[in-house]
């Protein structure tokens, strides 16, 4: 969507789900790679250059799936708490 409301159409040679392998290719020389801030918080980012594209239009939204029938336990309302606080990460 980012590339589409600037204008652009990449073409895709490589495609992966793993930020690792993305990264990977990246490294060798294989091609840029594009990926969601989640993804560059816990990965080894040696011998890349990490270059964010702003005010692209899109967001990730994240969910938690709790058991409809099952009480809320103070452990989970913490981790609901954390998910909330959250704010996406800002780079230079």
């Amino acid at each position: 969507m980012a590339f589409a409301s600037a204008g652009l159409n990449p073409e895709s040679v490589y495609r992966t789900n793993q930020p690792q392998t993305l990264l990977s290719l990246v490294r060798h020389g294989l091609g840029t790679g594009v990926t969601n801030a989640l993804a560059v918080t816990t990965a080894n980012l040696t011998g890349v250059r990490l270059v964010p594209i702003r005010d692209a239009g899109v967001e990730r939204q994240v969910a938690i799936f709790v058991h409809r029938d099952r009480p809320r336990t103070p452990a989970l309302d913490q981790v609901i708490t954390a998910v909330q606080a959250v704010q996406p990460p800002t780079w230079p």
